[in-house]
Parts: C-alpha cells; sequence; structure tokens
C-alpha cells in the first residue's frame, strides 16, 4: 500500500492524516497506521468526488451505510459488488465481467452517447464481421466489416462497447468511442487498455475518423495511477467513481450479484 507513482502536474492530496496527540507517539510509529491512514483518505475522496451517489459516510473513524441509504438499489454497491464477486470466484448463475460489460454501455447511454453492448452481441453472432455489422448499425453508422484485415476467427477484436454522438446526417466524419471492459487486477490494466486497436475499426465502422478507446474498470482508480494509464495511452479511464456518478439505477444481474456478496459472512481476523 506504499505509493507507486511519483511526479506529475497533479494536485496532491497532501499526507495522510497525522494521529492527533491525544493519541501518543506510540501510536503513530504503530504498525499499519500509515496504510490505515491511506485508506481512509481514499474514503475522503470518494466523498470528494461522488457527494450524494456515494451511499457511505465515515463516522467516528468507522465506514457506514449512509442514513436511508438501499444497497440494493446502489449503483456504487453494484459496481463494488461486482468487484469483490469477481476478485472472490464466488459461484453466481451470471457473469460479473459481462455485467460489467452492460452497466458500462448503459452509463454511455446516459451521457447521451448511443452505444451498444459488443460482447453481448459477439455471444450471439459468433461471427465477428456479423458483430461489427450489427453493432456499427445500432448505433447509427454505415460500417463496411471487411474494409479491414482482421483474424480469421475473431471474437471482439479488444472491444467490448460501441458508442457514437452522431450529428444526424450520415455525412462523412463521426465521433466514436470503443471501449475495453475488465475486472481484472491493476497490474493488468495497462494491458488491456491497449486492446482496442482505433486504426482497424476506423475501417470497418467507415467512419474516416480515428475512434476514441476508453479502459472501463469497476474498481476505484487512484489519482496517479490513472493519470499514469491516460499518459501513457492517451485513452481514458472510466472507473466505479466515474461510472456510478451517472446511473440511477441497478440491472436485474446486477441486483443478484450485490445479493450473493451481501449473504456471504464476513470473518473477523484476530
Amino acid at each position: 500500500m506504499d505509493e507507486l507513482f511519483e511526479g506529475g502536474t497533479l494536485e496532491q492530496r497532501g499526507d495522510f492524516e497525522e494521529p492527533s496527540e491525544e493519541d501518543g507517539a506510540a501510536v503513530a510509529e504503530g504498525p499499519g497506521i500509515a496504510q490505515a491512514n491511506r485508506v481512509f483518505d481514499v474514503l475522503d475522496e470518494r466523498l470528494d468526488l461522488l457527494g450524494d451517489h456515494w451511499p457511505f459516510e465515515v463516522i467516528d473513524d468507522a465506514l457506514t451505510l449512509k442514513s436511508g441509504a438501499e444497497p440494493r438499489s446502489s449503483p456504487y454497491v453494484a459496481l463494488l459488488a461486482i468487484t469483490l464477486a469477481h476478485a472472490h470466484k464466488m459461484e453466481i448463475d451470471v457473469d460479473p465481467k459481462q455485467v460489467l460489460e452492460a452497466a458500462v454501455a448503459e452509463t454511455l447511454g446516459s451521457r447521451g452517447l448511443k452505444a451498444v453492448d459488443v460482447g453481448a452481441v459477439s455471444r450471439e453472432e459468433g461471427d465477428f464481421r456479423a458483430t461489427v455489422m450489427r453493432c456499427g448499425v445500432a448505433v447509427g453508422l454505415q460500417p463496411t466489416p471487411h474494409d479491414a484485415v482482421t483474424l480469421a476467427h475473431a471474437n471482439e477484436e479488444g472491444v467490448d462497447s460501441l458508442a457514437h454522438l452522431p450529428w444526424g446526417d450520415g455525412r462523412p466524419g463521426a465521433w466514436t468511442f470503443l471501449g475495453q471492459a475488465t475486472c481484472g487486477k491493476s497490474d493488468r490494466w495497462n494491458a488491456k487498455i491497449a486492446e482496442p486497436k482505433p486504426a482497424a475499426w476506423k475501417q470497418m465502422l467507415s467512419v474516416g475518423i480515428l475512434p476514441l478507446p476508453f479502459l472501463a474498470v469497476p474498481h476505484h482508480v487512484e489519482m496517479s495511477h490513472m493519470a499514469k494509464l491516460v499518459q501513457d495511452n492517451g485513452s481514458l479511464v472510466l472507473d466505479r467513481i466515474r461510472l456510478s456518478r451517472y446511473r440511477e439505477s441497478v440491472s436485474s444481474d446486477e441486483a443478484r450479484i450485490i445479493d450473493a456478496v451481501l449473504s456471504v459472512g464476513v470473518e473477523q481476523m484476530a
């Protein structure tokens, strides 16, 4: 839990809070104090960034649900549950990664884009070019999937979400977005963010302009790590903070994952 990044021009949140004088010097030097302070610093960041969209609050150094908050209907809790269910390989009759893909497409739609869950379409079609055609038409484009060279047995070509900001006239040029979604650990994000290939999709979608790729994760991406990903790849990152801000409800599959996570007991450590 030590800091992994340094440098850059980001405004720092400051050092971790030091224990108060009444806690005594022994507490300040105790094992795990710096790491515990880091956890509460992250919680403060979530409150600052999300406000009412964050269903928790910290009272007397304890994390608790806000009064009246309902976990089962919280988009933030849904993404948190997806993270936990995937990390702990919970046995659920829905795939957390596929549920994340659907949530990303829904969020893009809430931002005014025409969006489609490419992963879901590919599982129905089984043929990559048919997937491109169907997804392109769904977002208001005129795709030409045969214009690009692809693998003979391609699946999604690194894309889980496709979105388009239309101008209503069908003339050359279109703003499009290619998303790769993953529930994987942070050491995989740098590889995942590079999976969409804008040049190939520009040809397949016949848009004339390079699509903008992005990475979507159900985790909270810490500020410096996000800056490093954006800096190195020139791509946007949609994390739990950004995704939960623009969703007002959860899907039935998300509710099932929340229920599964809430039903698991928590082991007390001595």
